[in-house]
């Protein structure tokens, strides 16, 4: 009854949507805002938590897990039952790999067909690049989703201390609530102390790379992951069939591959060399220097995508800090499970410099140009971002006044760019502050140019043309 209910729901929504030609922008958004209305009723329900929480911590937990950002005002594994931990991860899965995915297909299903109006519709939210490819790619998206959880749920099972656990069913919940939670950049965890407790600290330090693993992947985000895939796979039917027509089918990389790869490269080997000599003689130390390596690995990716952490950030060098704001800032990429300006935002702006001082006309990489609507777009998302972290940290100022400031412009980024790393503020803020940061969880994810463009974005004058005039900028 529940499955036909949300198949019956999800073709009504896609038929409402074409009833109205709604904004995909706002689609989306008001999605995620029924999402974490209908989890914070669940979260509330007395079967979901061993003592009754407060309607605000309800609510910032539900935006927490839909905005998939890891912020917690309370201690997730001692307050939730199992059947708690269920509902928030339902809502983390939902949240990181977008209502509309699920929505899709289980309307695609129902109705058989769809208009041609939703079928564009599913392929702006995909990013999909003919309509004859939204059904295998949705399906591609949550199948190839499960799959990475459950290989990862199975290398967690393998590597984590059993004494932590009691009993089989403790350590099976744990692996798979922390593999959804790491691949979907949740960073939740239903561990007392979470990844830094001592007994995880000291066991077998592969469990963090699974952990950083899951974290890159979710971060690189579905077009990158498909693409890989597509390479992959052309390459094995070379290797297998070197004869047939290799030529016309080849499978090459795109510029958006490219820059997604090089740059998140490029961010976790310099975010895994800083970390280590800024905390060496700090949060670092007395660890082994193979333990160190892989805790500075797995603290330079979490910044950019997850708000798991294996050490106190409260403990960190003024440096390191500056160091994470810097990471949750740039955040993943587009499409992905992960938040912050994205890696494709600051490798476009990184080539238009390089274009600006050189005197370039075009701006571009490997021998392919980008177009001046995704220049214009990257600063536009890079100014929004930085205008919203000082407007969400003078709000929090005024409401938090007896707060250092470095702990408030910390919980603001972290809670915008969807990251969930906290200086230790979260469990202490009051209820208007708590709701601030929902709506910059919201944003954060969801998008607050997609929205503007959404609502405003046919208002411009149009058909017309004026008159140039120089601005100087030095």
């Amino acid at each position: 009854m529940a499955s036909y209910s949300l198949v019956f729901l999800s073709a009504k929504a896609l038929d409402l949507a074409n009833s109205y030609r709604m904004n995909p922008s706002l689609i989306l958004a008001s999605s995620f805002i029924v999402v974490i209305l209908i989890g914070t009723f669940l979260l509330m329900l007395p079967k979901s938590t061993k003592e009754p929480i407060d309607l605000i911590d309800a609510f910032f937990i539900s935006t927490s897990a839909v905005c998939v950002t890891g912020l917690s005002p309370i201690d997730i594994s001692q307050i939730f039952t199992n059947f708690g931990l269920l509902v928030l991860s339902v809502l983390i899965q939902i949240g990181g790999l977008g209502l509309i995915a699920f929505t899709s297909v289980f309307a695609i299903f129902y109705a058989g067909s769809t208009s041609v109006y939703n079928q564009l519709l599913i392929r702006d939210m995909i990013y999909s690049k003919s309509m004859d490819a939204l059904l295998p790619t949705l399906l591609y998206i949550l199948g190839f989703t499960l799959s990475i959880e459950t290989i990862g749920a199975f290398l967690i099972y393998v590597t984590v201390p059993s004494s932590l656990f009691t009993t089989l069913s403790d350590k099976l919940i744990f692996s798979a609530f922390h593999s959804m939670s790491a691949f979907c950049n949740a960073g939740f965890s239903n561990l007392k102390d979470g990844l830094s407790n001592e007994v995880l600290l000291k066991g077998n330090q592969f469990f963090y790379l699974v952990i950083c693993a899951l974290m890159f992947l979710g971060s690189i985000g579905f077009p990158i992951l498909i693409n890989l895939k597509d390479k992959l796979f052309w390459k094995i039917k070379k290797q297998l069939f070197p004869s047939t027509g290799e030529q016309t089918n080849f499978i090459r990389f795109d510029l958006n591959t490219k820059l997604v790869l090089i740059t998140s490269s490029i961010l976790v080997a310099a975010g895994t060399v800083l970390f280590l000599i800024f905390e060496y003689d700090g949060t670092l130390k007395d660890m082994s220097f193979f333990t160190k390596i892989v805790q500075s690995l797995f603290n330079a990716i979490l910044p950019r995508t997850t708000g798991f952490a294996s050490v106190n950030p409260a403990d960190f060098q003024p440096s390191t800090i500056l160091l994470v704001c810097l990471l949750m800032w740039i955040g993943g990429s587009s499409q992905s499970m992960a938040g912050g300006v994205k890696v494709n935002t600051v490798a476009v702006l990184f080539l238009n410099l390089k274009s600006i001082i050189t005197g370039s006309d075009q701006t571009g990489a490997f021998h392919r140009a980008i177009s001046e609507k995704a220049v214009l777009r990257a600063y536009a998302v890079a100014f929004i971002a930085t205008v919203c972290v000082f407007v969400f940290s003078f709000i929090l100022i005024l409401l938090e006044p007896g707060q250092p400031i470095r702990s408030i412009i910390f919980e603001v980024m972290s809670a915008l760019f969807t990251v969930g790393s906290s200086l230790g503020l979260t469990p202490v803020l009051s209820g208007e502050s708590k709701f601030v940061l929902c709506i910059a969880m919201f944003l954060g994810r969801v998008g607050l140019l997609s929205i503007l463009i959404g609502l405003l974005g046919h208002r411009g004058a149009k058909g017309c043309s004026f008159p140039n005039e120089h601005i100087i900028i030095n």
